[in-house]
């Protein structure tokens, strides 16, 4: 069983990259990298267990797109290296517990804008959090974009990736944390909502918000009450938004 993805090019043209199986391996074994793309047609089985054994993920990319972002001489494999402290999410959890009674976790349903993932870091970072949980997959990573629009937030605030954002609901739960989803449907409104104690924000994807089984996993749904016309919220400016209003009773 592999790691692979459908195809689908990079986008982002500002990232750090190391290409070359043999620097490619040295960079996931050091823990450096954020994903790794190999080109469609080539199979290489210890990388696959290196990307496996480090929760890297690993997509299949036409050959013309390694050309285009690290040049000809890529053995058919380049890496992109993470920028930010990426931790397991049972660390996270752990240290977010260690350091407080009540801690505040943000957690992103596959947002694909680096610049809102930067700006939510920057917000949840300012705003106490412990730590942010993204996919490993289909998501905005911890790209060179995403550090700058965090104003440094990314270089302190840990990460934790996982395979299915669900999966870190349970463990939460476990230490008695809540987790609440920011939702435009939501049967509570955020100035009544009840965010005390332990809690695990969870925002939803541009355009498409919250996925309908993720949804059914969360404790509570909260809506933002908005008074003009504007239908909908930047999912960054919706997080800042809860993300207040979660600060406030810590």
């Amino acid at each position: 069983m592999s790691d692979f993805r459908a195809p689908g090019p990079p986008s982002a043209p500002d990232e750090s990259w190391v290409s070359g199986r043999q620097a490619v391996k040295a960079a996931l074994m050091a823990g450096r990298l954020e994903k790794v793309y190999l080109a469609d047609g080539r199979h290489l089985e210890d990388l696959h267990q290196l990307a496996r054994a480090s929760q890297v993920a690993i997509e299949v990319v036409p050959v013309e797109a390694l050309n285009r972002l690290v040049g000809g001489h890529h053995q058919g494999v380049a890496g992109r290296i993470a920028t930010g402290v990426v931790v397991s999410v049972e660390d996270l959890i752990s240290q977010a517990f260690a350091a407080t009674a009540n801690p505040l976790l943000v957690a992103l349903d596959h947002l694909q804008d680096p610049r809102n993932l930067g700006a939510i870091a920057r917000t949840a970072e300012a705003m106490g959090a412990a730590g942010l949980i993204v996919p490993r997959h289909r998501a905005a990573g911890l790209t060179a974009t995403a550090q700058r629009t965090s104003a440094g937030a990314l270089a302190t605030l840990p990460v934790a990736r996982v395979g299915n954002l669900s999966q870190s609901f349970d463990p939460f739960r476990l230490r008695g944390g809540r987790v609440v989803a920011a939702d435009p449907a939501g049967e509570v409104p955020l100035a009544e909502a009840d965010l005390s104690g332990p809690l695990m924000v969870v925002v939803g994807a541009e355009h498409e918000g919250l996925g309908p089984l993720l949804l059914k996993r969360v404790d509570l749904r909260v809506r933002i009450v908005t008074r003009g016309r504007t239908p909908s919220l930047n999912a960054s400016v919706a997080a800042a938004i809860v993300l207040y209003q979660a600060s406030i009773v810590r």
